[in-house]
């Protein structure tokens, strides 16, 4: 499936890794999402370089860390569409079809994902919202 990214930011923004690098439009209403890219063929791992099919170059686990941090600051965020076609490792991606699924003690902290994050908490056997500060449930508890 695609991968998306969105800008979350009233400015553009250049993704800190892919090949080719590429610049965000600024979002018309900030922090809601701008215009979504399909970077599925940018960002590729490394893993996956084939030189005999036409992939060159793939990304190293530095590179997702740096667009990990820009999720982090809040200036994007990424969604597959699906399932996703590779890892990704060190980047947190959200999914448009099924929800990922942690306990209490295995999600990640609210600080480390982008604000609006939805997760299937297995302990409250419902989802729970990113604020980015704390994860709630759907009656805004904190949870």
């Amino acid at each position: 499936m695609a991968l998306y990214v969105y800008n979350l930011t009233g400015n553009p923004v250049t993704l800190a890794a892919g090949n080719p690098i590429v610049i965000l439009e600024p979002s018309p209403a900030p922090p809601a999402r701008g215009k979504p890219y399909n970077i599925t063929s940018k960002i590729t791992p490394d893993l996956t370089v084939d030189p005999v099919n036409g992939k060159l170059s793939g990304l190293l686990g530095a590179a997702y860390l740096a667009l990990q941090a820009q999720v982090l600051a809040h200036q994007i965020v990424f969604v597959w569409t699906g399932g996703p076609e590779y890892l990704t490792p060190g980047l947190f991606c959200e999914s448009m079809l099924a929800l990922q699924v942690f306990s209490n003690t295995t999600r990640p902290l609210a600080s480390d994902v982008p604000t609006g994050t939805t997760i299937y908490n297995t302990d409250d056997r419902a989802p729970n919202w990113c604020t980015g500060v704390i994860w709630v449930d759907a009656d805004g508890n904190r949870t």
